[in-house]
């Protein structure tokens, strides 16, 4: 058993593949999991735009047309009263 130095060079060419090897499954793992996140948020983004509308959001929709587009008192103390929103529109253009 002689105690010593290697006698022979490492291998350039298996450094190279395994370098080439290496950078190469890098690239093919970035590129799949930049793929699943395209995926997974294109199916999110489906999914949100395709949920059923809420009853709740409906019921406030129409509360909220019914409010703009009708008559009613606000403050009869102060003299606030709602007017519909096309009303209102009108006078504003016809004061200036």
């Amino acid at each position: 058993m002689s105690i010593g130095y290697e006698k022979s060079d490492v291998s350039i060419k298996s450094i190279f593949s395994i370098g080439a090897i290496s950078i190469i499954i890098i690239i093919a793992i970035i590129i799949s999991v930049s793929e699943y996140f395209s995926v997974v948020k294109e199916e999110m983004i489906q999914e949100v735009t395709m949920r059923p509308v809420s009853e709740k959001l409906l019921t406030l929709h129409e509360y909220e047309a019914k409010q703009l587009s009708s008559y009613g008192v606000i403050d009869k103390e102060k003299g606030i009263y709602r007017i519909p929103i096309d009303e209102a529109i009108n006078k504003m253009v016809a004061e200036k």
